[in-house]
């Protein structure tokens, strides 16, 4: 009887150890799923960071070159209609 017991016992152990172990690779399991995730994300808001980034710096660049471009410009109306005038 009290070999049978043991037995019993022993069995539920076994398999509450089992069970426990399948619990714990399935969490595991699912952290990892959650960081993939949230890497995913992060690396998607990354990308759209990088874009916004690569697009502002395309204005400012395109802003620079009309700037160059009007100061150029009237640096030549001053040359061809006010230059004589202030000497």
């Amino acid at each position: 009887m009290i070999v049978t017991n043991m037995k019993q016992t022993i069995k539920i152990a076994v398999l509450t150890f089992g069970v426990m172990s399948v619990l714990s690779l399935i969490l595991l399991g699912l952290e990892a799923h959650e960081q993939a995730k949230r890497e995913a994300e992060l690396r998607k808001l990354c990308n759209q960071l990088n874009q916004y980034r690569s697009s502002i710096k395309q204005e400012v660049d395109k802003a620079s070159r009309i700037e160059l471009m009007g100061g150029m410009y009237t640096q030549s109306l001053y040359q061809v209609n006010c230059q004589h005038i202030v000497k």
